[in-house]
């Protein structure tokens, strides 16, 4: 049932490219260009097995659609979620562990040929297939709170983009820098809420854009604050605990003492 729901994102245009460890279907661009987006695929593959600290646990293959048109993404949007990302523009399907993005910006084939596929789509598409990948190895998925949902993929789109050559720092990427001075904005207004609320999800006096701002930032804080074996140790306990895991985890990763160094730091 589930191949049928991804058999109906495809149409009979598309192309399907394989590689070791991702299906890409897409209609945006040859093959020739397509190969930059298999590579950051596969080197997503890498960062993410690293960071998560084991393998993904399934042999099929993670499958990532590419859409070369907003109409065509919203069909299959529709068949698959219900409209409940029509005008995300990009999401990932918890049933059918694919992800879904349309080319950002709009580009003309003759476009495409002279600049390849553009930065904010690449970036996407890494960040929605962390998604799935993450789907594939954590089957209690559904009980983590958003600013980890979020936190991971944009931590992981940013090391690949780094790694591949097309982000030069963090702090370089455009939607990075916004999210940053959007943090600092909250901080002039006196309306940044506590850690607490924060790993509680009880955010209701921020934006929707806010928000992702302080999942972001709060979640490279711990990266970059954390020892690799602190962050394998974390992801290790998340998947063996599933629900409730930031209060069970607390004792053995700091969870509040690293909440409260962030308090500070700020």
């Amino acid at each position: 049932m589930l191949i049928a729901a991804l058999a109906l994102c495809v149409c009979s245009e598309d192309l399907v490219i394989t590689s070791e460890h991702f299906r890409l279907t897409t209609a945006v661009a040859d093959s020739e260009r397509l190969d930059e987006v298999i590579g950051d695929l596969e080197q997503l593959w890498i960062n993410a097995t690293e960071l998560f600290g084991f393998e993904h646990s399934t042999d099929e293959l993670i499958d990532v659609f590419f859409y070369d048109t907003a109409e065509a993404y919203q069909l299959a949007e529709q068949k698959l979620t219900q409209g409940a990302f029509a005008t995300s523009y990009a999401f990932s399907d918890y049933n059918t562990k694919s992800s879904h993005v349309v080319l950002q910006p709009p580009s003309s084939p003759s476009v495409l040929e002279r600049i390849g596929i553009p930065k904010q789509s690449r970036k996407l598409l890494v960040h929605e297939a962390a998604h799935a990948f993450f789907y594939g190895i954590y089957n209690n998925y559904r009980s983590f709170p958003d600013w980890w949902a979020e936190g991971y993929a944009t931590w992981l789109a940013a090391e690949t983009g780094i790694d591949r050559g097309w982000m030069d720092s963090r702090s370089s990427d455009p939607n990075s820098s916004t999210r940053e001075q959007q943090l600092l904005d909250i901080l002039d207004s006196d309306r940044l809420p506590s850690v607490e609320a924060l790993l509680l999800g009880k955010l209701e006096g921020l934006t929707g854009g806010e928000k992702y701002a302080y999942y972001e930032l709060f979640f490279r804080f711990l990266m970059e604050t954390t020892s690799d074996a602190k962050k394998v140790e974390l992801f290790r306990e998340a998947r063996r605990l599933g629900a409730g895991w930031d209060s069970r985890c607390d004792s053995r990763w700091s969870l509040k003492r690293s909440s409260e160094t962030w308090q500070e730091s700020k």
